[in-house]
């Protein structure tokens, strides 16, 4: 791991080298959804995995996927509920006439919220009343209407996910110290002893090695070249973002996890061992007394490959929420490397940077929404602006290595590859936003 200060300059590919936090390239992977939805999907075949598992523990993981009633952010629940709209099974028809309904009251009382320091600035008086209500109204629809798809989509990962205290692996557990949850969720009050370098960042963010056994590793990454040898993944990207990039989504447990198209054994241990980690750093900092979000596992891994050229411009993995910001409920992401054959000057590193938190540069519209709609709900993510600064760390894609860092917060992008193929996967944790 190399740790470096350096401006970071464009892409061959012409990208910017620092996207906003709104940038779409945030959300470039992060559909999911069945075999027929999503390219390249396999569904797994349930196995015995290396890492031993009580039956218990594979009882509680399974039997109850799909039994709660909603894994949505409080948050966002609330804030349709302060807007009138009583909750998720409002109407497309309903969100706009309330959206409508708000904009019509503030024409009527402009001078209230337009002018210097006010929640809109002067620049609105140059329009005329008509062209006020209806900007305001196609914005407020636009901003409740997205609240209401993540609602929606949230309760879809529901029923496909189980709360991560529940999978329980006795390797993850073995595994997972009380620094390690101290580096991820209180990284400031962490002492550095592994990779220093990403602790001296004050990022959320922790790498371990020599855990996966390094024939379950070299047994995963023959699986893949062989699936990617069946013709089994996505088409080259054409975004800007990940130019050249192809992938493969791998569902290993619950509803949907037998089908057809079998996936070999060692993906599923490899994706079974990772979903442990999350319950395993919850437990680890309720014991050291750490505030930490409570959170649920999609059994579902993507493997993604990238070739000769290809790479990721700096993002968060999150949806970026259009104009208003919203993010999707992504909590943490979790890699695996699985490339035997890796040496320096191969690229394809993961390029980790250090986050600069900005200020609105002005009281626009696009961040003073929830105000406008009277909306209180704690959404703060939605109103917080952040880019990546010039200080990185570079972590080498090295067989077996994982990666966990916090998906919302953390800048990262992964250099040109020049290797015939880089593989990862990936494991995306939610936020639980059940009761307890």
């Amino acid at each position: 791991m190399q740790e470096k200060t350096m401006r970071t300059k464009p892409t061959s590919s012409g990208a910017q080298d620092k996207p906003k936090a709104n940038d779409p390239c945030g959300q470039r992977t992060s559909g999911m959804g069945t075999a027929a939805e999503v390219p390249g999907m396999v569904r797994m075949r349930k196995t015995k995995p290396f890492f031993e598992r009580p039956s218990a523990s594979r009882t509680a993981g399974t039997a109850v996927l799909g039994s709660a009633s909603s894994s949505a952010p409080p948050g966002l629940v609330e804030a349709l509920a302060q807007a009138g709209l009583g909750g998720t099974a409002a109407s497309e028809a309903a969100l706009r006439h309330v959206a409508e309904r708000r904009a019509e009251e503030l024409v009527e009382h402009l001078e209230e919220v337009v002018g210097e320091g006010k929640l809109l600035d002067a620049g609105w008086l140059q329009m005329g009343k008509e062209e006020i209500r209806k900007k305001l109204a196609e914005i407020f629809t636009g901003y409740l209407l997205e609240i209401h798809q993540i609602v929606q989509v949230s309760d879809v990962f529901n029923d496909l996910s189980v709360p991560c205290r529940t999978w329980r692996r006795p390797w993850a557990d073995a595994l997972v110290a009380a620094h390690h949850a101290r580096q991820l969720w209180a990284p400031h009050l962490a002492v550095a002893q592994d990779f220093s370098q990403l602790n001296a960042l004050g990022l959320g963010c922790i790498v371990l090695d020599g855990m996966v056994p390094p024939q379950l590793a070299a047994d995963a990454h023959a699986e893949l070249e062989q699936m990617a040898q069946d013709g089994k993944l996505s088409d080259f990207s054409q975004s800007t973002c990940n130019p050249g990039s192809r992938h493969l989504w791998l569902r290993f447990a619950g509803p949907g996890s037998d089908g057809d198209g079998l996936v070999p054994p060692a993906l599923a241990t490899l994706g079974d061992a990772l979903a442990g980690l999350p319950g395993a750093l919850e437990e680890r900092a309720r014991e050291v007394q750490l505030s930490s979000p409570r959170l649920r596992i999609v059994p579902n891994l993507m493997a993604a490959t990238y070739g000769p050229g290809s790479h990721y411009v700096p993002h968060k993995d999150m949806y970026s929420g259009g104009s208003c910001g919203f993010e999707n409920t992504r909590m943490l992401t979790i890699l695996c490397y699985l490339n035997p054959h890796w040496r320096p000057g191969d690229g394809g590193e993961l390029r980790v940077f250090n986050t600069l938190r900005e200020a609105p540069a002005s009281p626009g519209p696009g961040r003073r929404v929830p105000e406008l709609l009277q909306i209180t709900a704690d959404h703060s993510e939605s109103t917080t602006t952040t880019s990546h600064g010039e200080a990185f760390v570079d972590v080498e894609p090295l067989l077996g290595r994982i990666v966990i860092f916090r998906s919302r917060e953390v800048w990262h992008g992964i250099q040109p590859s020049k290797a015939p193929r880089r593989w990862a996967v990936t494991l995306w944790v939610l936020a639980d936003g059940q009761p307890e």
